[in-house]
């Protein structure tokens, strides 16, 4: 496709289409795109580094164009608000919330929309119960490990393991999920119950202990076993050294901690140590890795070049978590038992501070300012100033309560993030699973700014996603989008702070496949349902028609319904089951009474959201009580 440019906000926009490997494309299909646009000053400075661009792309329904600059700019000024048309269109810069939760479900959030209800972009149905999760930011992938369910289900189910266990045998699974897409883009079958997971900082493989002491180098990208070592008996401990790509393994049954290679997972050498080490941390600063004994106390101290320990920090017993500040010169340890905070100086080797935290801390986390403490038995979050430490022999502290009830530690398996750093916003989000709530912290405050109601469920886990454009080289930037169906696309550029919009028309080639499927005439119906009501889940039953042939599509493990009100921009999504052959089932939550419309979309029919007529959901109050509009914000 040859470069398409315009120009504004003195600047000179140009726009092609490549593939995935950077190749030129002639003629653009469906499937993985990379849109690419280049930007130069128009006085000569050359190319414009540095930007931040918004970038949407959205089917038209028909020939439309050429753009004039008054209508480019009035669809880029409606995107930009919000509302339903954003909801609709793919953005390639924004920010998603991603909640990990109670019913084994995935959930897309989008925080631009003003109710809490209409955040939901989308549901994906996990089919286990995760136990641990990793998200790569570079490309949006989501990384879970998760008991299954048997029997498996859903999109992509076929294990790619090369040498694993069939698929009803298999207790475990690694569940690869594309944010940007948004679907599940692989999984993976393992023999046991996977336990805990690391993703390494430096060569993003993953490392996954299991219940019965195994533990798998997997490449989560494409689906494969690197790697199996020998089985542990004890508690495993992994650190890393990006740099050197080097791995750090140790269990709690023996005093041996073997230095591994980051990509293959080979054994480069052993540190033999007197005490069986349960928490390993690495400094790139000092070049150091240490083991803390948590039952007896202590920090060894430990060279991974010469393979030997060189030096000890004494350390209370008691510790479960120890982790190395931003900037590798601190080793901060919990205590849970007595509440307390140590600050560890890895040059002067010594407890320099100590600080105050709530019962049941549940880990660490940094932003660029602040360190947070997230406690789940009282609600708390404590927060601490990152220029403090090593400031004093008390370190300061502030505890801020977080929701209404405590949780009790242990009452859900696996370890999923329950605390999310917002770096560009300075402060966080906090799942609490007993409030069904997310609640936002803004770093100076003494309580949460505000809080986003979960209705559909209790959020065990929460992530920040940030997709942006990739500058690949100065003045280009790329992003990269996944295109179900052919047809004509408009795509809307905007820098807001040069004012800057630019709008193209891409025409997608469809496959034989797709054209087979536009040629049917599909109708949405709304089969059966009891009356919905405010506030309560209403389970709905749709099919969908062909009137070409007469009967009912069967077979979609992909069907998403999207709900949204007729007034104002509420808008919820989820995934409906086949409960009978051609019968599909939903669950929604309507926030008030009034009138809604429901579409539908399954990529593995090439039905987007859209193509087909909505149908329309009447909600009412119960009996004696007024009906109110959907429209609230």
């Amino acid at each position: 496709m040859e470069w398409a440019s315009a120009l504004s906000g003195g600047l000179r926009v140009e726009f092609r289409v490549l593939a995935p490997n950077s190749r030129f494309l002639r003629s653009v299909a469906a499937g993985e795109l990379d849109l690419g646009f280049s930007l130069n000053w128009q006085d000569g400075r050359g190319p414009a580094s540095g930007l931040e661009p918004f970038v949407w792309i959205s089917r038209l329904p028909g020939e439309e164009g050429p753009w004039d600059r008054e209508t480019c700019e009035e669809n880029i000024s409606r995107l930009a608000r919000g509302g339903m048309e954003a909801q609709q269109a793919l953005a390639l810069n924004q920010m998603q919330i991603v909640t990990i939760n109670q019913d084994n479900t995935l959930a897309i959030i989008n925080p631009r929309v003003n109710m809490a209800t209409a955040n939901l972009q989308s549901v994906i149905p996990l089919g286990g119960t995760p136990l641990g999760a990793s998200l790569e930011e570079a490309s949006g992938l989501l990384f879970l490990i998760q008991e299954r369910n048997p029997p498996p289900f859903g999109p992509g189910s076929t294990s790619r393991t090369p040498g694993a266990v069939g698929e009803g045998s298999a207790r475990g699974e690694l569940v690869t999920v594309d944010l940007n897409t948004p679907e599940i883009r692989n999984r993976m079958a393992l023999q046991a119950v996977p336990e805990r997971m690391w993703r390494d900082p430096g060569t993003g493989l993953l490392w996954v202990a299991s219940r019965d002491g195994q533990v798998s180098l997997l490449d989560g990208h494409n689906a494969r076993v690197i790697r199996t070592l020998r089985q542990t008996a004890g508690y495993v401990e992994l650190a890393f050294d990006p740099q050197a790509g080097k791995v750090f393994l140790a269990d709690g049954s023996r005093g041996e901690i073997l230095v591994l290679d980051g990509k293959r997972g080979e054994p480069l050498g052993s540190i033999l140590v007197q005490e069986a080490p349960l928490r390993l941390a690495y400094s790139g600063n000092t070049g150091l890795l240490y083991a803390v004994n948590s039952r007896e106390g202590g920090i060894l101290i430990l060279d991974p070049v010469r393979l030997q320990q060189v030096g000890h920090i004494p350390l209370a017993p008691g510790t479960r978590t120890v982790q190395i500040s931003p900037d590798g010169r601190f080793l901060l340890a919990l205590f849970p038992e007595k509440r307390a905070l140590a600050v560890v100086d890895l040059r002067e080797r010594r407890v320099v501070q100590r600080g105050q935290t709530s019962e049941n801390p549940g880990g660490l986390e940094f932003s660029s300012n602040y360190g947070y403490v997230h406690d789940l038995a009282d609600s708390y979050i404590t927060l601490f100033r990152l220029v403090d430490l090593g400031e004093g022999p008390v370190l300061p502290v502030l505890k801020v309560p977080v929701g209404t009830k405590g949780e009790a530690a242990g009452e859900v398996p696996g370890e999923l993030p329950r605390l999310a750093v917002l770096h560009q916003h300075g402060g966080a989000l906090v799942a609490h699973r007993t409030d069904r709530m997310l609640y936002h912290y803004m770093e100076g405050m003494m309580a949460p700014m505000s809080g986003l109601r979960i209705q559909t469920a209790l959020p065990r886990g929460v992530f920040i996603y940030h997709r942006r454009m990739e500058e690949a080289e100065p003045g280009h930037y790329l992003g990269r989008v996944r295109l179900a169906t052919g047809g004509l696309y408009q795509v809307l550029f905007h820098l807001p702070k040069e004012r800057a919009s630019a709008c193209f028309e891409l025409a997608v080639e469809g496959t034989q496949t797709q054209e087979r499927d536009q040629a049917q005439i599909l109708t949405l119906l709304l089969r059966k349902s009891g009356q919905p009501v405010p506030g309560k889940a209403s389970s709905l039953v749709l099919s969908i028609l062909d009137e070409s042939t007469g009967d009912f599509l069967r077979g979609l493990g992909d069907l998403r319904v999207m709900a949204f009100a007729t007034k104002g921009n509420w808008q919820m999504r989820a995934a409906a089951l086949e409960v009978e052959p051609g019968l599909y089932q939903v669950s929604l939550t309507f926030p008030r009474a009034g009138q809604y419309y429901l579409l539908v979309q399954a990529n593995s029919r090439r039905i987007s959201f859209g193509d087909l007529r909505h149908a329309v959901v009447e909600v009412k109050e119960p009996s004696g009580q007024p009906a109110s509009s959907p429209s609230g914000g």
